[in-house]
């Protein structure tokens, strides 16, 4: 079974922790994944935007685990 999602961000406005927070809400996936959706999602963006500057990953621990 595959299921789509669609989730948008906004570079100016959102950060990798809500989206991922509301993937994760809206997935029903665990809490504890929260900060490996934001990283995956950091990675995904490092690639596609010239300067982006990724989340920390002490900011993402402390935060969700």
């Amino acid at each position: 079974l595959v299921r789509y999602i669609r989730f948008e961000f906004y570079l100016e406005t959102d950060t990798v922790i809500s989206i991922a927070g509301e993937m994760v809400e809206q997935l029903d996936l665990s809490h504890e994944d929260v900060s490996v959706v934001a990283e995956l999602i950091d990675n995904l963006i490092v690639k596609l935007v010239p300067g982006w500057k990724p989340s920390s990953e002490s900011s993402l621990t402390n935060k969700y685990g």
